[in-house]
């Protein structure tokens, strides 16, 4: 018997969103006993206990929800990798790529922007164009017009 088996999925899923907030809650916890701008009973040595004894709750968690659930670990760690480079940009302060730049795309793939404005930027991989927001996919065609028709609708919003 799993804890799949005697909680269910959703219960598990409920679990581990108690977890995850306790973890953020850890966090914050030892962000105060490192930096003592908010001074906190809390020694470090006890703030990192918690921090790992809450972070051990959460993967237990996901480990019983992975009885179900299995992700697909290339999609986790493309979405790492791209998560990771939209934060280096942002910390960098180049937050939105330049026209030719290389870029990873939600699904794991790389694509080069084609088109970059303060909303949106356009990339094209190899077979998809596609159109993301700071932090979403906007929307993504398949064919060679889609692509020509949303470029020269964006060289006319942009002219404009």
């Amino acid at each position: 018997n799993t804890l799949n088996d005697d909680l269910g999925q959703s219960e598990i899923l409920a679990q581990m969103a108690e977890e995850a907030a306790e973890v953020a809650q850890a966090c914050l916890k030892l962000r105060r006993a490192i930096d003592q701008k908010n001074v906190t009973p809390t020694s470090l040595p006890e703030a990192v206990d918690q921090l790992e004894e809450e972070w051990a709750d959460l993967l237990l968690c996901k480990d019983a929800l992975l009885d179900d659930y299995k992700p697909k670990p290339e999609h986790v760690q493309c979405c790492m990798e791209w998560k990771a480079e939209r934060w280096r940009n942002r910390l960098l302060g180049t937050d939105s790529p330049a026209i030719g730049d290389e870029i990873f795309m939600p699904d794991g793939n790389k694509a080069i922007a084609v088109f970059v404005n303060t909303d949106s930027v356009f990339a094209i991989d190899g077979e998809r164009f596609w159109q993301l927001s700071k932090d979403s996919v906007i929307k993504t065609g398949n064919t060679y017009d889609e692509i020509k028709m949303a470029t020269k609708r964006l060289r006319m919003t942009s002219e404009a």
